[in-house]
């Protein structure tokens, strides 16, 4: 392992911060890091911003594992599992390299770690959204109530932090997001961190796994899972490559 992520170790969980708002020069050599259907779906999106946005966290993520893989961003190659989580195809390592990407708004965030299963999760806090509708819908019926027990004040920051947690959870274990968001249960309450949980396809999940809220930006909810615990969370901010 070379470069920047040198100093990944077993335990150790790297959370790297993406701004998603840069410079023209920037996302032309991001854009140039791209497979053919990245840069597909990256014209699927309507506005011009949201494809840069899409460019400059895809472009990063490249930029991250090619550092750890010791290739060419070019070189990286991904497959997807069955439940679509995308994984690298060979990362020449002795030890198994895991990755996540999420973004929302102007950032996103990558979760790298050694040999240990990670998921990560960033959800721009939209004041608007109607969160007793949402987590009625998509959350555990004691995950409900404890929302709704909350003062009115405190519900959608409450929204936001469980569900950055239950779609972290989600992602590490390969789960399609909303068909398995209502099977397991976790505490709402924002303070309440690092998560154990309980999961009703896994009884071993609160043994196994481990769910930790980041501090990303003002107005955005993260989080991010893995397997094990008691990580050592390393967070870090992306730099751009020169223009």
């Amino acid at each position: 392992m070379t470069g920047l992520l040198a100093d990944l170790t077993p335990g150790v969980l790297h959370v790297w911060c993406i701004r998603l708002t840069q410079s023209d020069g920037v996302v032309r050599a991001l854009r140039k890091c791209l497979s053919a259907e990245e840069l597909l779906r990256a014209q699927r999106y309507r506005r011009e911003r949201d494809r840069i946005r899409y460019v400059v966290a895809h472009g990063a993520l490249r930029e991250l594992l090619a550092d750890c893989t010791g290739q060419s961003p070019q070189d990286v190659s991904f497959g997807r599992t069955a439940a679509g989580k995308p994984f690298l195809i060979d990362d020449r390592g002795e030890q198994r390299l895991e990755f996540n990407l999420s973004h929302s708004g102007d950032w996103a965030v990558v979760g790298v770690a050694l040999s240990t299963e990670v998921g990560i999760d960033i959800e721009r806090v939209d004041p608007d959204v109607e969160v007793e509708a949402v987590a009625e819908r998509f959350f555990s019926r004691s995950e409900f109530a404890e929302l709704q027990g909350m003062p009115p004040d405190q519900r959608i920051t409450a929204f936001f932090t469980a569900w950055t947690r239950k779609e972290a959870y989600a992602k590490v274990r390969g789960k399609g997001i909303f068909d398995c968001l209502r099977r397991f249960n976790l505490p709402i309450d924002p303070k309440q961190t690092p998560i154990r949980l309980t999961d009703s396809t896994d009884a071993r999940a609160a043994l196994s796994w481990t769910i930790y809220d980041l501090d990303i930006a003002p107005g955005y909810a993260a989080a991010v899972a893995a397997e094990g615990s008691a990580h050592r969370i390393q967070a870090m901010r992306w730099a751009p490559p020169r223009s």
